[in-house]
């Protein structure tokens, strides 16, 4: 879709439109992307309310929702993504992060602003990034 929109635009002429296909076709079937080029995103501990609110919002991006905590037993079930996200009951020690590392994993997103349950020297020493909410809003936390 997004090529037939390229080929109807003015002004791109064919080695430029080349590039950008180029460039497009490099994330298709590499690891942690799917097929369309996307990237795969592992949520753990998902309740119903986060695969709802995930579908909904999504776009059908590939998102593998796993309703378990990730831990040392849970951890293959990031297989195949680049990023996983995390709730505060989950366990990120320095195996379990060595283990994402070794799935290919580069980026651990929390859906909650501490991160004591991260092994941040671990995260650092496999060159994983670490997101987190910088802070919960006042309104919103009873």
């Amino acid at each position: 879709m997004f090529l037939d929109i390229l080929q109807q635009l003015d002004g791109l002429d064919e080695e430029r439109f080349q590039r950008l296909t180029a460039a497009l076709q490099c994330h298709r079937n590499r690891d942690g992307y799917d097929d369309q080029g996307r990237l795969k995103v592992t949520l753990f501990d998902a309740k119903s309310y986060d695969i709802d609110s995930s579908n909904r919002h999504n776009n059908s991006r590939p998102i593998h929702d796993v309703e378990t905590s990730l831990n040392r037993d849970t951890v293959r079930a990031a297989e195949g993504s680049k990023v996983v996200c995390i709730f505060v009951n989950d366990t990120c020690t320095a195996p379990v992060v060595k283990a994402l590392a070794s799935l290919g994993v580069e980026l651990i997103a929390l859906r909650c602003a501490g991160f004591n349950h991260v092994d941040l020297q671990a995260c650092q020493a496999h060159n994983m990034s670490v997101v987190r909410v910088p802070a919960y809003s006042p309104y919103a936390v009873a």
